[in-house]
């Protein structure tokens, strides 16, 4: 069968046709309505390609027939989307909570387990968006971008490897496991069209993030011939309007009589149109080589590939003395790795989340200042909470604000009262500036010793005796085992350490934590006696 028969046997199957078994090399096929009314032909159709015998009811087809040119132009509206599996996982694993812990670093909080739970199977999807990107200056260059999104958790993923790769199949293994909820929104399933659309948003977005380099090379390239037109454009309209001025001049009519004045003053009002004119065009040059260079990013979704793959779920709670929330942790069997948690103002993934105090998980890019009174820590999306006291303008929050009763005015702690210190205005306090260092004090010099008088050396003289050798040590017993070692790790990406205490095979059977906050060294404690 000939390249041409597989495409058009293929998009019929693909509508939604039916297409039977060829009889003499003819093809019954049966077309849904909708779609033999695009095609603009009957829904009972015989196709043959180059076979035929010459009947009138079967539609020859070779290339650049019609019929084919609107079957491909239909093909190309509809998106080649496709869906694979993840099959070939073990799903054994077992103290994610631990795993968690070790993971994660919460400098606010603290990560517990959920009484009575335990570790649950459900199917996970990933999203691939493929797009056909377009860099449009003076010139157009053409970039293909893929991103990968979790549909749990509306963040961007690392694309898979190619070890990876090939473990997606077109059947599912895991045929009764229900699908993961999502996290980030409250739609009824990841895959419905409203999270579609705002996945479709962000992978948008890091699409564009991921073509950095090549719009960087194309917006200097832009950038120099923009400055190239815009020299010429210069040089060019500042000659002729210099002409102009210079016939203008010329065309004085108060040093003319006025007969010749009076055609010189239609002369000059000539030379003041076309003066006007100039620099108007010159103008609406410069603006159009301004958008002739200008850069601009046009994104085409090609298609969207759906990958499920089964993992292992476990809820836990982040907690701290102002607020609680829960999550679910991830264990991905494919990649043998907890997942990262989203940040919930920019959607990425990251190990290092703060506890907002209104129950929002943020990193360190998304916080809100803190309070200088309780030390509240609050995340972007909670900037509301927070105000600046009239006095010396730091951040304090609406919990801490104290409002002065006879002027309404919100102050810190530290200058209550001063809110109407001036005057009936606030009285403004400047940041106390930093005491300069104190010179370092110079060495004292080492008071001269006295000088010892030489001592006779009576070595010729005197025989040394001879020293006795020391008796051997008694002979010790070799250390006995204890059953366990010690592990430590200092940790790179931030100032803690931790030390395991292991027994044999790794089983950890003690977890201590040090770590150094803002407030402090954080110590936690993961043993037999317990959590502290």
């Amino acid at each position: 069968m000939s390249d041409l028969a597989d495409f058009v046997l293929d998009f019929c199957r693909a509508v939604g046709g039916v297409v039977e078994p060829p009889a003499y090399g003819v093809y019954d096929v049966l077309l849904p309505d909708p779609v033999a009314a695009q095609l603009g032909i009957e829904p009972l159709q015989r196709f043959a390609f180059g076979e035929a015998e010459g009947d009138a009811d079967v539609a020859d087809l070779v290339y650049g027939h019609p019929l084919v040119e609107r079957m491909a132009e239909l093909a190309r509206l509809i998106p080649a989307c496709a869906r694979f599996y993840i099959n070939d996982v073990r799903l054994d694993k077992t103290g994610l909570a631990a795993l968690a812990r070790a993971a994660f670093s919460f400098p606010n909080a603290t990560l517990v387990e959920v009484p009575r739970t335990l570790e649950t199977r459900a199917m996970f999807h990933y999203l691939r968006f493929n797009f056909k990107a377009a860099l449009l200056s003076d010139e157009k260059h053409e970039h293909i971008a893929s991103v990968l999104m979790n549909a749990q958790t509306g963040t961007v993923m690392p694309d898979f490897s190619t070890a990876e790769g090939y473990r997606l199949a077109e059947s599912p293994a895991f045929t009764d496991m229900a699908a993961a909820p999502a996290q980030w929104t409250t739609a009824p399933g990841p895959l419905t069209p409203e999270p579609l659309r705002a996945l479709l948003d962000r992978a948008a977005r890091a699409a564009v993030d991921s073509l950095t380099a090549p719009v960087a090379a194309l917006q200097a390239r832009a950038a120099r011939h923009l400055e190239l037109d815009r020299a010429r454009l210069e040089s060019y309209y500042a000659d002729l309007e210099r002409d102009l001025e210079r016939r203008l001049k010329r065309a004085d009519p108060s040093a003319l009589p006025s007969v010749a004045g009076q055609a010189d003053e239609t002369k000059r009002a000539n030379l003041e149109s076309k003066l006007a004119a100039a620099r108007a065009d010159h103008a609406a040059k410069l603006a159009d080589a301004d958008a002739k260079y200008r850069l601009r990013v046009e994104l085409d979704l090609i298609n969207l590939a759906v990958i499920a793959q089964p993992k292992l779920t476990l809820p836990v709670r982040i907690e701290n003395r102002l607020a609680v929330v829960t999550r679910a942790v991830v264990w991905d069997p494919l990649r043998h790795r907890i997942e990262p948690l989203a940040c919930e103002v920019c959607f990425r993934p990251f190990i290092k989340l703060f506890l907002c105090a209104n129950n929002h998980l943020a990193c360190a890019d998304d916080l809100a200042p803190q309070c200088v009174d309780c030390k509240r820590v609050y995340c972007k999306l909670c900037a509301h909470e927070l105000a600046a006291c009239v006095v010396c303008d730091r951040p304090v929050c609406q919990k801490s604000l104290t409002r002065c009763r006879d002027c309404g005015r919100g102050t810190c702690r530290e200058h209550a009262g001063l809110c109407h210190a001036a005057n009936g205005r606030p009285q403004k306090i400047a940041a106390a500036a930093e005491p300069p260092a104190p010179p370092k004090p110079s060495p004292v010099p080492a008071p001269p010793q006295p000088k010892r008088p030489l001592a006779r050396d009576l070595s010729a003289a005197q025989p040394r005796p001879k020293l006795k050798a020391p008796p051997p040590p008694p002979p010790r017993s070799e250390p006995r085992d204890p059953g366990y070692r010690l592990d430590v790790r200092v940790e790179n990406d931030e100032p803690a350490v931790v030390a395991f205490v292991l027994a044999k095979g790794d089983r950890i059977i003690a977890q201590r934590e040090w770590k150094l906050t803002g407030e402090g060294i954080l110590v936690n404690c993961n043993c037999e006696k317990g959590r502290e």
